[in-house]
């Protein structure tokens, strides 16, 4: 909920990202998880017209696969917690207004394949 807070213009958009009333995260639009792992593996929220800022919670989904935020409308800048995500593959954050260093933490990210 904490990267649900980060963002802006979600009310309509992430209506479901909701613990009360819908605690199985894993229905959540632009969710996917491992069944085997109950852990989430996926995030893409392309092109939602999202602002705000990318949460340093971000780094607490260690089994992330695939970060997706491509097109929104996200500032500020990559939070360095991003490298907790050792397995992530994929990272899409094009057409966002984001700035600043790329955290030295993305070095950390040994299977990474396409950014």
């Amino acid at each position: 909920m904490s990267i649900k807070a980060s963002f802006s213009n979600v009310v309509n958009v992430l209506r479901d990202w909701d613990d009360v009333h819908n605690g199985y995260h894993c229905s959540w639009r632009g969710v996917s998880c491992d069944n085997h792992i109950f852990s989430v593996v996926s995030l893409n929220l392309s092109n939602l017209n999202l602002g705000g800022e990318i949460s340093p919670s971000i780094g607490d989904l260690r089994n992330l696969h695939s970060i997706d935020l491509k097109g929104n409308h996200l500032t500020g800048q990559i939070p360095d917690e991003i490298g907790n995500c050792g397995d992530l593959r994929t990272l899409d954050l094009s057409g966002n207004l984001l700035y600043g260093d790329i955290p030295f933490s993305i070095s950390k990210l040994k299977q990474l394949e396409e950014v």
